[in-house]
């Protein structure tokens, strides 16, 4: 009896002992951080080419060596006589504004105004001793601009070509009178508006042009006779020039 008490004892001290050695195990937990990622923005850049966005103003300033008119005619007594040769006696000038935009890197297209002061002309013998002094016109050709540049050389120099097309409003025409022994026998010119035309080429260095360009203003003439009010029918007095001409051109 006194051994099974003291096991029981010794038991029960095992036990308790086991419960303070045995503990129970404390899990730890990783706390993980999850950083929040951003994907990368990829941006594309697209290049132009920058000359498809440049305007271009041209101021010009010309003078025509080479200038004439087209052989007039006027109707007398049922029967026409040229009146006039149509040689110039002085020289033309000119100013104006053109605005282009550049297609591509060679071809620009715009708009452009001009005033024109065309040149006078000479006398011309009709007949028999008669003289005519006829009367010049100025014009103001309102056209679009064609101009196409080639490759730049490699001092700076580039060519370009150039056309124009529009409409030439004639204006301020001189009135003209016959002449002979007796005297002056003065008419009244009447002049209408026409096609304008103009074709040539040139150079360009640092924004500064040089070309030499033909130009043509459309026009018909009539003359009416200041003494009885006879009036001719009209006839084409076209103006043609060969105009050298020198600019400036502002971009942005």
């Amino acid at each position: 009896m006194k051994k099974l008490l003291l096991f029981t004892l010794a038991a029960i001290g095992g036990i308790a002992y086991g419960k303070e050695v045995i503990t129970t195990p404390e899990v730890l937990v990783e706390s993980k951080i999850f950083e929040e990622t951003t994907a990368p923005v990829v941006t594309e850049t697209i290049t132009l080419d920058e000359t498809l966005s440049v305007n271009n103003l041209y101021f010009r300033a010309g003078i025509s060596p080479l200038q004439g008119y087209k052989d007039y005619s006027a109707k007398f007594e049922k029967e026409n006589k040229k009146i006039t040769d149509g040689k110039a006696d002085s020289l033309g000038y000119e100013f104006g504004v053109e605005y282009t935009r550049n297609l591509n890197k060679n071809l620009e297209l715009g708009l452009g105004a001009m005033y024109q002061s065309n040149s006078k002309l000479k006398s011309y013998t009709v007949e028999n001793g008669v003289k005519n002094q006829m009367g010049k016109y100025d014009s103001v050709p309102v056209y679009l601009v064609t101009k196409y540049s080639f490759e730049e050389f490699e001092n700076g120099v580039k060519p370009y070509l150039k056309g124009n097309l529009g409409y030439s409003f004639n204006f301020n025409e001189k009135n003209g009178h016959f002449s002979d022994k007796e005297g002056k026998y003065p008419y009244t010119s009447y002049v209408t508006n026409g096609i304008y035309v103009a074709l040539g080429g040139g150079i360009e260095y640092n924004n500064i042009g040089i070309d030499l360009m033909y130009q043509v203003n459309g026009a018909d003439l009539s003359i009416k006779d200041k003494e009885d009010g006879t009036k001719t029918k009209k006839d084409s007095f076209a103006n043609a020039k060969v105009t050298l001409g020198v600019s400036y051109k502002f971009n942005y």
